[in-house]
């Protein structure tokens, strides 16, 4: 049957996860593929052949019937090189693993064994030219067209050539242990128990994974062949370029086993679509088969959970990393007061104002004396220059004083409590006090009644020179608000952030909780997977 000095090609795969294919599988099973191809003779006892009153040879293909009065498969008439068409006829025939509802029957030399598919590939080619002569068993090139030193070469035999394919595809335990037909029920440990639909899934997949399921709707245009075909010319095949074809099928059967598994799962499986619908043939034993497939989109890429819940935490930290500390303090300030009842208690009884003699008593000295005096701009959040301008003048008055000046002056900075204190030289006269624009600032003598003294300004006396600093400083310091009340600026600011985080995180929340569900979901189907999955592996070794 075969043609003399051409080998068979067999093609098989090793076991395959069905994971490979996109079904979410525990592993409990693995498939493998098997083709054995091989070209078919041509000789008269295998194709005859009739003349007809025209002149025109018909050839017919004995390779078995199709139900019909004759016992032939296929015929050709005349010579396919007239037909000025640059491409090559196919036509096909194949069986399935229950020969007895084929329409086709092969005869007994190609009539495969149990649970094994034929198919069988006759390839005619028509108005084509060679570059090279070949002697390739299904692409032949022998006669030369042209005049020249190059002449393009055609096939000059007007038979068809056959091409015959064996396939087969068997489930088997994960290790490989125990195999069985594809299209047969599970057999050893696995027989008579419930198979988990996974199995099924996969078993379902496979059952159109041949060489004739691979060309039967493409037919010429699925030959490597074709391709290299442009303006009647073809490029050089060589002569074993049937190795080639039968690869690329084998190859497209095995691309057709993940085609159907997406097509099962997605519902756009052409093979199930009759004429009234879809026809869903699916064994009720194969369960709920939904869920299972997981592939690859083109059209949407799913976002990983940790790039999720970084893209929610952007909006927050920007916001945050554009606060200043002061509007911070106040923001926290007024949540405290408006928001905190024990809180508000405790500051309505403290007061807001401070009681200047409860100010702890200043030590005597004019270095502390300019101390006390930067302490307390250093503490005033908003000083201006006019604040450290009286910070130098009341520096100098101390230097003065202790050299013996005839008084001695501190400059007090307006805040809260802060004070400088000088001490007079030994005969000077009256020492004299200035106080701050709240009046909790004080100024120390070397005794007390200078401060009640007539030189005194809060007695009626003339100010000194520090008094008018202080005085102007203070006029021309701009007016500080309350630290417990908020500017309207802040108040916007808050308005708008918690406007724009609720809108921020509606939006994440409509996102993140049907993700949280269906992940939830999946987490709860896996564990009842692998829940399957183990008890059918525990049945598995107590049968074995």
């Amino acid at each position: 049957m075969c043609v003399q000095g051409q080998q068979p090609m067999h093609f098989y795969t090793d076991l395959i996860d069905p994971n490979d294919i996109g079904i979410n599988s525990e592993h409990l099973f693995k498939f493998r593929r098997n083709s054995t191809c091989s070209p078919l003779t041509w000789e008269d006892s295998y194709v005859s052949n009739k003349t007809a009153e025209n002149g025109e040879i018909t050839y017919h293909y004995e390779f078995g019937n199709t139900g019909h009065n004759y016992n032939y498969s296929y015929s050709t008439t005349g010579n396919p090189h007239d037909w000025h068409a640059p491409s090559y006829v196919v036509r096909t025939y194949g069986t399935t693993p229950w020969p007895e509802q084929d329409s086709w029957q092969p005869i007994p030399e190609l009539r495969p064994t149990q649970n094994k598919t034929l198919t069988i590939i006759f390839i005619s080619a028509l108005r084509i030219f060679y570059p090279k002569p070949n002697r390739d068993p299904i692409f032949p090139a022998d006669h030369p067209f042209g005049s020249g030193d190059e002449p393009w070469y055609w096939k000059s035999d007007p038979k068809a050539r056959a091409l015959a394919c064996i396939d087969s595809s068997e489930i088997c335990t994960y290790d490989g242990a125990e195999c069985w037909p594809a299209h047969d029920l599970a057999h050893g440990g696995f027989s008579g128990i419930a198979l988990p639909p996974e199995y099924w899934y996969t078993k379902l997949s496979l059952e159109n994974s041949n060489i004739y399921d691979s060309i039967k709707t493409r037919l010429g245009g699925g030959l490597v062949a074709q391709a290299r075909v442009s303006q009647y010319q073809s490029q050089d095949l060589g002569d074993a370029f049937w190795r080639i074809e039968a690869e690329r099928l084998f190859q497209t059967s095995l691309a057709r086993i993940q085609y159907d598994a997406w097509a099962i799962g997605t519902g756009e499986d052409q093979a199930r679509v009759r004429d009234d619908g879809y026809a869903d043939d699916t064994p009720d034993e194969a369960g709920n088969l939904c869920g299972i497939l997981k592939f690859l989109s083109s059209d949407y890429r799913n976002v990983p959970r940790t790039l999720y819940i970084c893209l929610m935490c952007i909006y927050p930290g920007l916001l945050l990393l554009s606060m200043r500390v002061k509007t911070v303090v106040k923001v926290a300030n007024w949540f405290k007061e408006h928001c905190c009842f024990e809180c508000s208690t405790k500051r309505g009884q403290k007061g807001k104002g401070k009681d200047p003699e409860s100010a702890p008593p200043l030590r005597n000295d004019s270095a502390n004396g300019i101390g006390s005096a930067k302490q307390g701009l250093m503490k005033n959040t908003s000083s201006s220059l006019a604040m450290q301008s009286t910070l130098r003048n009341a520096a100098q008055n101390v230097t003065t004083d202790a050299t013996g000046s005839a008084n001695g002056n501190a400059g007090v900075s307006a805040g809260d409590g802060a004070s400088g204190s000088v001490e007079n030289a030994p005969g000077t006269g009256n020492g004299r006090a200035g106080g701050t624009a709240e009046g909790s600032g004080t100024g120390d003598a070397a005794d007390d009644s200078t401060a009640n003294g007539p030189e005194n300004p809060a007695n009626g006396g003339p100010p000194d020179a520090a008094s008018v600093r202080s005085e102007a400083t203070d006029e021309t310091a701009p007016a500080e608000a309350d630290e417990d009340e908020l500017e309207p600026p802040v108040l916007h600011w808050i308005l708008c952030t918690l406007i724009a985080g609720s809108i921020y995180w509606f939006i994440g929340c409509i996102i993140g909780i049907p993700w949280a569900c269906s992940a939830g979901i999946e987490a709860v189907r896996d564990w009842f997977k692998r829940q399957q999955g183990a008890a059918a592996r525990k049945r598995t070794s107590t049968r074995v």
